[in-house]
């Protein structure tokens, strides 16, 4: 099934992602730009099998629609990617990417001029007006597409380093680092070891041949787990491993470390985001006056930094494009989804891997904290997620019930829009929350947060239980 949404267009390559669908929407795209009256465009594609082809397609329909200027920053982070409109000076730009999904899934991410995804109305036009073009079959000379892959690199790169700062930056090289990175064959390949280099921290590079993965695309538990065993034999400080388009970074600390020892070698994103946004907060003038953007999933743990900060927090339904949005409105300086484990820090216009990472080093340097105790600095909360299947036919009307049950069941209860996600919240600290997936026909994501780990499990299974029951 081709999976249109907020977040681009996604599915399996020639089964769902044909080429005249990602034709059409290169086409549409095109127009979309020249009747911003703008001639350039920029496009990259991470490392799955397919990606070049389907760049290859692209480029000739953005030829063949009429834009001059195509840039080609070949093999790319989704982060670097959003930088491209305003370095090239272009009137937008495309990802190829599935993301976290497999090597046989591809998709298209499409980003506006200020770098961010497509808005919800933005991406829902793009859709439509798919549908309804008709595509020429005229012959398109490629040669005037420009290689700009290197100078992408370089202006990634050092921004990486500004976040973090020559004063920092000498701390961390008296430090010795040595870090475990594993960058599983994706598109953070060409940056990491430019990126280490300037740090001066020793790294053990796993993963780094660009399209070759050892694991699953989607770094989690399961996925990450002989990593632990790695570290133990390398005694590196901690890992960091990446998804495919490296928007997202997850950590793995070794079996010695206290965190580990407290349960798991595996850092979640809730606690990455909230180790993301207690560094920024940091380094703010004025804490008190800075609105610190969410989706409605991200754990408590983010809250509680926050507002140990001073600072305010705003929850936006789940959907990294409804966080940037909130974030541009309010200017705020960090904001993201716990649930995805990548930071968004201006003047990033998503989320991103390498730069929560920047962030977090910086914060160590600073701080002259090691990995682990900033990580037990972190308020302590268990969040537990996962799916309930009911026909995809009432899921709207089973949303109905869900929220009337709500009422009479919490203290609160938080509802975005009108098919986003509902929000319970028993009592402080503590929530679980609903959300019908865009991209599964009726399958509802359930999350549960709280303090205590059983209080979350509890909390989890009578989300799960009742869901069940509305939906019979």
């Amino acid at each position: 099934m081709l999976v249109e949404s907020l977040s681009g267009v996604r599915g399996i390559y020639k089964q769902d992602l044909t080429e005249d669908v990602v034709r059409r929407y290169a086409y549409v795209f095109a127009q979309r730009i020249l009747a911003q009256k703008e001639n350039g465009i920029a496009i990259g594609y991470d490392t799955r099998p397919s990606s070049e082809i389907l760049a290859k397609w692209m480029v000739e329909e953005f030829l063949r629609a009429g834009l001059t200027d195509v840039y080609d920053c070949k093999v790319a982070s989704t982060a670097a990617m959003h930088l491209t409109p305003d370095v090239f000076k272009t009137g937008g730009a495309v990802m190829i990417t599935a993301s976290h999904n497999e090597p046989e899934w591809n998709g298209l991410k499409f980003m506006r001029t200020d770098g961010a995804l497509l808005h919800p109305e933005e991406a829902e036009q793009l859709m439509n007006d798919s549908r309804k073009v008709v595509l020429g079959t005229d012959l398109i000379d490629v040669d005037s597409v420009l290689d700009v892959s290197r100078r992408l690199r370089q202006e990634y790169v050092m921004l990486l380093l500004r976040t973090i700062g020559d004063e920092a930056k000498g701390e961390l090289t008296k430090r010795q680092l040595h870090i475990f990175v594993d960058a599983n064959g994706g598109a953070a390949i060409p940056y990491l070891k430019d990126f280490f280099d300037h740090l001066n921290i020793q790294i053990t590079f796993k993963g780094a041949e660009e399209g070759k993965f050892w694991r699953t695309i989607e770094p989690k538990a399961e996925s990450l787990a002989p990593i632990v065993d790695m570290l133990d034999i390398g005694k590196e400080d901690f890992a960091i491993a990446f998804d495919c388009d490296a928007d997202r970074m997850e950590f793995v600390m070794p079996k010695t470390s206290a965190f580990t020892e407290r349960g798991t070698p595996f850092v979640s994103g809730q606690y990455v985001l909230g180790l993301v946004v207690k560094a920024v907060l940091s380094t703010v003038p004025q804490p008190n006056k800075v609105i610190v953007v969410t989706n409605n999933a991200t754990s408590n743990l983010v809250k509680e930094v926050v507002d140990s900060h001073k600072a305010k927090l705003e929850e936006v339904d789940v959907g990294e494009i409804n966080v940037v949005k909130r974030m541009q409105e309010v200017e705020s300086p960090v904001g993201g989804e716990g649930s995805s484990a990548g930071g968004i820090i201006p003047p990033m216009a998503g989320r991103d891997g390498l730069m929560t990472l920047a962030v977090i080093l910086r914060y160590l340097a600073e701080s002259k904290k090691t990995m682990d105790e900033a990580l037990l600095d972190l308020p302590r909360y268990t969040t537990i997620a996962g799916k309930v299947s009911v026909d995809p036919l009432k899921a709207l009307a089973v949303r109905e019930k869900l929220i009337k049950a709500m009422k009479k069941e919490c203290e609160h209860v938080l509802v975005f829009g009108d098919d986003g996600g509902v929000k319970c919240i028993p009592g402080p600290r503590q929530f679980v929350t609903f959300r019908m997936s865009k991209t599964e026909a009726g399958v509802y994501r359930v999350i549960a947060d709280a303090k205590e780990k059983e209080e979350a499990e509890e909390l989890f299974e009578r989300g799960k239980e009742m869901l069940q029951k509305l939906s019979a």
